[in-house]
């Protein structure tokens, strides 16, 4: 079985290899969990996984933030989908399956990841079936969040030698993360006596980060929609403006032309008034003739 592998680091910056189990929404609070393994085997029937935030991009996968809450939620959720599993399909409507495909996985924290305690028969299954396919019952699926244990308490549960072991082949595009991943061969990952759980992490700080970014997220949404409100009532003024431009224009069609039909009945009325003063000199002419014959008959 090929495997999703990518590099989770702890907080004395070890560098180790996970395995991807599933990944899936939480639809009520519409957010991406990943859900992987470090192989680390608690006891006969117990081993621990970790639910890591993401945001599913379209060439990517990245990781992210989430609240103690969301993370309280997303546990309740993948509890359902064991159960779901158990039963051969899917009956919750709080989660939908997220297929990974060819999105790459970028390293990550283990710092702000969510422990859990599960039966480690419910992760072969979930690793090696088609979750869609009715299976064996392997009893019901133990889901707890986890609180740090000490190396001592870690050595008091070694790994029994008759486990369920499944001989996984991982892949990865690094060849130098590629392994021969066993379940069963390993009593426990090198971040298991270190690390703490995530709720013992920088809670606060994590917390108030987390609210901060969704306060920018907010603040960005009210400013886009802002922005193309204005974008919209530019639009229409420019809309209105056009139409306006266009009716001042065709007045000014209109002026032009009564202008021109007026200066057609200018020149006409200046050439009325030529003729008439030329009727006036010529009857001034006539008279003044008529005048003079008038003078000279008298004379005779």
């Amino acid at each position: 079985m090929n495997l999703r592998t990518f590099t989770v680091s702890n907080r004395d910056n070890e560098q180790l290899n996970a395995v991807v189990v599933c990944a899936f929404q939480a639809t009520a609070i519409n957010r991406t969990f990943l859900v992987y393994t470090l192989n680390e085997h608690l006891d006969s029937q117990l081993t621990r996984i970790y639910l890591a935030p993401v945001e599913i991009e379209p060439q990517a996968v990245l990781m992210s933030t989430a609240s103690n809450e969301e993370f309280k939620a997303a546990t309740q959720v993948l509890k359902a989908l064991f159960e779901d599993l158990g039963k051969g399909q899917a009956q919750h409507a709080s989660y939908q399956r997220i297929e990974l495909g060819e999105h790459e996985v970028p390293p990550a924290r283990l710092e702000g990841h969510h422990q859990i305690k599960v039966n480690l028969q419910w992760v072969l299954k979930l690793l090696s079936a088609d979750p869609s396919a009715p299976g064996e019952a392997v009893g019901q699926p133990l889901i707890q969040t986890e609180e740090p244990e000490s190396q001592h308490q870690q050595e008091q549960h070694p790994l029994p030698a008759k486990t369920l072991t499944y001989q996984l082949s991982a892949t990865s595009s690094d060849p130098s993360m590629a392994l021969h991943y066993s379940l069963g061969d390993r009593q426990k990952a090198p971040a298991a006596q270190s690390l703490p759980a995530p709720s013992s992490v920088n809670t606060s700080q994590d917390q108030s980060r987390f609210e901060n970014l969704r306060k920018l997220e907010r603040n960005i949404r009210v400013v886009v929609a802002s922005l193309n409100q204005k974008k919209k009532d530019l639009e229409a003024r420019g809309a209105q403006l056009k139409k306006l431009e266009q009716q001042l224009a065709e007045r000014e069609a209109v002026l032009l032309r009564r202008e021109s039909e007026l200066e057609g009945k200018d020149n006409e009325l200046n050439e009325g008034l030529s003729e008439l003063a030329k009727i006036d000199h010529d009857l001034d002419e006539l008279f003044r003739d008529l005048s003079i014959e008038d003078g000279t008959a008298a004379g005779l």
